[in-house]
């Protein structure tokens, strides 16, 4: 809605978002970078808040060989 780009990953721990903001316009080559098998470091902000319906907001994405 509103022309935003929200994407919403599952782990088997945490759910987490993928969305611009203010400070990063790149959601959608995030969440294009990630393939399903593979793993991931991540960096996030915000907090987790199933009260809120909030999620953390992934920022970065790096391959972590295994």
């Amino acid at each position: 809605t509103n022309d935003r780009d929200l994407y919403l990953i599952g782990t088997e721990n945490e759910v987490f978002k993928i969305e611009d903001n203010l400070f990063k316009w790149n959601s959608s080559d995030l969440y294009n970078k990630i393939k399903i098998g593979k793993k991931y470091k991540i960096t996030t902000t915000g907090i987790r808040s199933n009260f809120f319906s909030s999620y953390r907001n992934i920022n970065s994405i790096e391959e972590v060989e295994e």
